[in-house]
């Protein structure tokens, strides 16, 4: 616990500081482009490095398209969001989730997820390899709303 005197430095020291924490705080909002009813779909692609520019509605479009397909079961869409996930405009990737989209595309015979997951195996934990494995058994393509096979 911090005495009478050294609180109140500590206080006056992080008064700079608040409004700039406010502004970090208030960032992922504004970083990730117009906010869609399905926001929910997009978590991994809201928050965005601060140099990269507010997606258009062309863009928004197409994420929406591939994160649909992925959902739907396209292999190519899955490798897609496998590498999406990780690309440098996402600024806290979820490795697991990564993992479990590789794997899925794999099964789905894209054969350049392969080397992507094996350079992924090798940083993660066990724990994190079962854990998305888990994933991978329990995932289940979505049976509404899919774009017609063809």
């Amino acid at each position: 616990m911090l005495a009478g005197g050294a609180l109140a430095a500590s206080l006056l020291a992080l008064q700079g500081c608040l409004p700039g924490l406010l502004v970090v705080q208030a960032v992922p909002g504004v970083m990730g482009g117009v906010a869609m009813a399905n926001a929910d779909n997009r978590d991994p692609f809201v928050t965005r490095a601060p140099y990269a520019p507010p997606r258009t509605d062309a863009e928004l479009a197409a994420l929406d398209a591939h994160l649909l397909a992925a959902h739907c079961g396209d292999a190519r869409a899955q490798y897609w969001l496998a590498s999406a996930l990780g690309n440098e405009f996402n600024t806290s990737p979820d490795r697991i989730e990564i993992y479990k989209w590789l794997r899925l595309a794999e099964r789905g015979g894209i054969a350049a997820a392969t080397p992507q997951r094996e350079r992924l195996d090798a940083s993660l934990t066990p724990v994190q390899i079962a854990e998305a494995d888990r994933r991978v058994h329990q995932w289940r393509p979505r049976a509404e709303g899919c774009p017609a096979s063809g």
